[in-house]
């Protein structure tokens, strides 16, 4: 059975030319030179995110994310006093150290020049991290009811109509209306997460489910992403969602009123990434692939989270003509996932690159 359509092959090709480019390179490692983004306020040459906990609930009625987010941080200087975080129509409630201790900050509104940038998070520390020092910082916070990142849908806008929906789209400088971080792609870091939901939704992220409980009125999900990332691949969805496995793999995830058809159409998914691994000659690093096809009103064809591709329910049309999609953002878990620019203004660069080699190869 021939698991990909002509059309499918093409875009396999198209989207796979950059990858020669990374093959053989390591997909943790840390740029050490020093890099500018002008998108981020973060202080990102004194400090560095190694790891960050969102401990997060779901409240469809204020349509809002409340709880925390705990850093774990990295000293890059000799005496590091503070560390500022990109933190944009948050309602920051109280900072922390490892110990409990509170910690004064501002959160600050830049000058009108960087106002597209958003709004930043000044913490100040106790004592002065040492270069190489370790050490973790939770904040408390809950997102404003008016931001760009997370799209709330009420359940007439969903395929079953009873439901309440929610997505989020960070790229490329979004991430921080969702936590305060370092919101950047010149920083790579592991995430892990606890997200509290009412109990008929369920959530998923761009990270491996870990553990899911039960109580009375809430479901409450745990998932770990071991892989450094950019804060722009997080990503969550939330809602009366199935997931349907089609491969050893790979999964699709979507309402249950539209799970046949969509788990039909997307049935090659194991083979694509197969095929893939095979022409790139490297390994498939993510464990689980999975793509969610959310409703009509996700706003571009398909965004490549790491573990969790968001698709538009454009790519199902019954003959599998438009799967191409499927196969460029499987692409991606190669290259934007493991490897991508240190300045969002240069996230597109990998594909551009791409279609030059492509020329060449051709």
């Amino acid at each position: 059975v021939r698991c990909v359509q002509e059309t499918g092959l093409i875009a396999l090709v198209s989207t796979l030319a950059v990858l020669g480019l990374f093959v053989g390179l390591s997909y943790n490692e840390q740029e050490s030179s020093r890099v500018i983004d002008e998108s981020t306020f973060a202080n990102i040459h004194e400090v560095r995110t190694q790891h960050f906990f969102l401990n997060l609930t779901v409240n469809f009625d204020t349509k809002t994310l409340s709880g925390s987010n705990t850093l774990t941080l990295q000293s890059q200087t000799r005496r590091l006093q503070q560390v500022i975080l990109d933190a944009y129509h948050l309602e920051i409630k109280q900072v922390v150290d490892q110990n409990f201790n509170m910690l004064d900050y501002e959160h600050v509104t830049p000058t009108s020049d960087q106002k597209d940038l958003g709004q930043y998070l000044v913490i100040y520390l106790r004592e002065p991290a040492k270069r190489g020092e370790i050490f973790n910082i939770t904040i408390f916070y809950s997102t404003a009811k008016e931001q760009d990142t997370i799209s709330w849908l009420e359940p007439e806008q969903t395929a079953g109509g009873k439901y309440p929906y929610l997505y989020s789209q960070c790229e490329s400088i979004l991430c921080r209306q969702v936590a305060p971080l370092q919101d950047t792609p010149a920083v790579k870091a592991t995430y892990s997460a606890v997200i509290r939901t009412p109990k008929a939704l369920r959530p998923f992220l761009s990270a491996n489910e870990t553990d899911s409980y039960e109580d009375e009125d809430f479901r409450y999900s745990s998932f770990r992403n071991d892989i450094p990332i950019p804060s722009y691949l997080f990503a969550i969805v939330v809602g009366r969602l199935e997931e349907r496995q089609v491969g050893k793999r790979t999964a699709v995830i979507t309402e249950a009123e539209q799970i046949d058809e969509c788990a039909k159409e997307l049935e090659d998914l194991e083979q694509m990434v197969t095929i893939l691994e095979d022409y790139i000659g490297y390994p498939y690093v993510w464990g689980a692939y999975k793509i969610v096809v959310l409703p009509p009103s996700f706003p571009v064809g398909g965004m490549e989270n790491p573990l969790l591709t968001f698709a538009s329910p454009s790519i199902i049309v019954g003959d599998k003509s438009n799967v191409a999609v499927a196969i460029h953002e499987i692409a991606h878990s190669w290259t934007c996932l493991l490897y991508t620019s240190d300045a969002a203004d240069d996230l597109l660069c990998v594909d551009l690159g791409g279609r030059r080699i492509i020329k060449k190869k051709k």
